[in-house]
């Protein structure tokens, strides 16, 4: 799964922020200007994670692996039914539209995000698995200001960035990218993927 890494970024903020630092002291410019762009890149070894674009870079090049289904954020979400038919297929799992019903309720981010089911998406199990390892209070990143996978009505927005910083995110995709792609922008790569990949999908 791919997803526009300007919202990427703006997301990942939001997921680490009130965990592993306070929102307080760390604002979204400074993460991403020096977390996002500076200090994640392409990794030296397995036991490094890969940057957001270096990320893109190593699904990009494995789309035409028939082990691989490379999806796309925006068009999951625009176009979840015939996704989640696609996928049951990819994946040899018999699929109904009562089925396709089903995961299109159970993935709605408003059901995800409903009191009684935001546990089941607030990363709880791995945070406490990795807190004391990092030094951390067990249930450091699970209280009142933490951020898990779902925050309803937000979609990664974008418009909480400076232009510097945007700016940047932009000039690593012409660096990471753009020579790896083709494509100069991340809309230009949906475009792309579309005609290569979904062509009959919608």
């Amino acid at each position: 799964m791919i997803r526009d890494p300007i919202k990427a970024a703006v997301s990942f903020y939001h997921f680490l922020g009130n965990w592993f630092f306070s929102k307080d002291e760390i604002g979204i410019d400074e993460f991403i200007q020096t977390f996002v762009c500076q200090a994640r890149g392409e990794p030296k070894d397995y036991t490094e994670n890969a940057g957001i674009f270096h990320v893109i870079k190593s699904y990009y090049e494995r789309r035409s692996d028939e082990r691989v289904m490379l999806l796309c954020y925006e068009n999951l979400t625009r176009h979840k039914r015939v996704h989640t038919e696609k996928l049951a297929e990819f994946l040899g799992i018999p699929c109904d539209q009562d089925l396709v019903d089903l995961v299109e309720q159970l993935s709605s981010k408003e059901w995800m995000a409903a009191p009684e089911n935001a546990g089941k998406f607030d990363e709880h199990f791995m945070k406490r698995a990795i807190n004391e390892k990092c030094g951390l209070g067990i249930d450091a990143g699970l209280g009142p200001g933490s951020t898990g996978k779902v925050r309803v009505g937000k979609g990664g927005s974008e418009d909480v960035i400076s232009d510097e910083t945007r700016a940047m995110l932009e000039q690593r995709w012409r660096d990471v990218l753009e020579p790896a792609t083709g494509c100069d922008t991340y809309g230009a790569l949906l475009d792309t993927l579309r005609d290569e990949l979904y062509a009959d999908w919608w």
